[in-house]
């Protein structure tokens, strides 16, 4: 398939590259010092497992954001800048393979970096703290790999719809920052006042359901959704009465709206792409 070797070119390419590395030894470090942080420093005498990957939580929601926009960004808008997709583009494939091979090759950076970084701290896990539950632990790192995806995803969306890598950079850059800061304050303070009584004069009742099927659209809320689904880690509480039986705030939707961030972007970028004269 024409796909598998846009992707395997692409990742081989990033494997030659300082970026990979560098990502790697970020995570490995992150994964090694939170475990020796919480396991040691706070020498917690009995430590539960999910708390411990609880702790592991709040710094995933700064890296991999990061990491999936930084890796992604450039994979398709590169190559228009320097011309080279047109040489890419000469070879027998299709632009949708190279857009879906180029998502593979970049999935597969952020993927090798997680799963080297979650090896090591399993070791860090048995060796500094004695506690360890292969099956959560994997179950955790699956989680971890598909939101990595899912920003990998937006970043090639983003790049197959632009031809400036600028402009991609900075949009990429400022959904980070919304999802990773200013979502919850969006979808919670600022969408009810929009919505409430002050401006479009909607019921507390529906401004609530709206309120917090959009507090629940952002991947970071997700990924707490379908952790608490499998590990019971307590899944994202959006604090708003009435709306507590609605289907968007079961902990099994955030599945939903990671598969959501990881096809619709691709697929805009794909419409985009395929209409754009190169």
């Amino acid at each position: 398939m024409s796909w598998m070797a846009v992707a395997r070119k692409d990742f081989r390419d990033a494997s030659r590259s300082k970026g990979l590395w560098a990502l790697t030894i970020l995570f490995t470090l992150l994964v090694v010092g939170i475990v020796y942080f919480v396991g040691a420093i706070a020498g917690a005498s009995d430590p539960d497992f999910a708390t411990l990957l609880g702790s592991f939580v709040g710094p995933l929601f700064l890296l991999l954001p990061l990491a999936g926009t930084l890796v992604g960004y450039r994979s398709i808008v590169g190559e228009r800048e320097t011309g080279s997709v047109k040489i890419l583009l000469g070879l027998p494939h299709t632009r949708g393979e190279v857009l879906f091979g180029k998502l593979v090759g970049r999935s597969a950076v952020v993927t090798t970096a997680v799963l080297i970084g979650y090896l090591v701290g399993s070791i860090a896990f048995v060796a500094l703290i004695g506690v360890f539950q292969p099956v959560d632990y994997l179950l955790f790192v699956g989680m971890t790999v598909v939101l990595g995806v899912a920003y990998v995803a937006i970043a090639v969306g983003l790049s197959a719809s632009s031809g400036s890598s600028s402009l991609v950079l900075a949009v990429a850059v400022g959904l980070v920052v919304v999802f990773t800061l200013l979502w919850e304050t969006l979808s919670m303070t600022l969408l009810p006042y929009l919505l409430g009584d002050q401006v479009l004069g909607l019921g507390e009742a529906l401004v609530g359901e709206i309120s917090t099927f959009v507090f629940v659209a952002s991947p970071r809320i997700a990924f707490v959704q379908g952790l608490s689904f499998l590990l019971s880690l307590g899944g994202a509480d959006p604090g708003m009465a009435g709306v507590s039986s609605r289907f968007w705030l079961e902990d099994w939707w955030g599945f939903v709206v990671l598969a959501f961030w990881i096809v619709v972007p691709v697929l805009v970028g794909y419409v985009r792409f395929t209409r754009t004269d190169l």
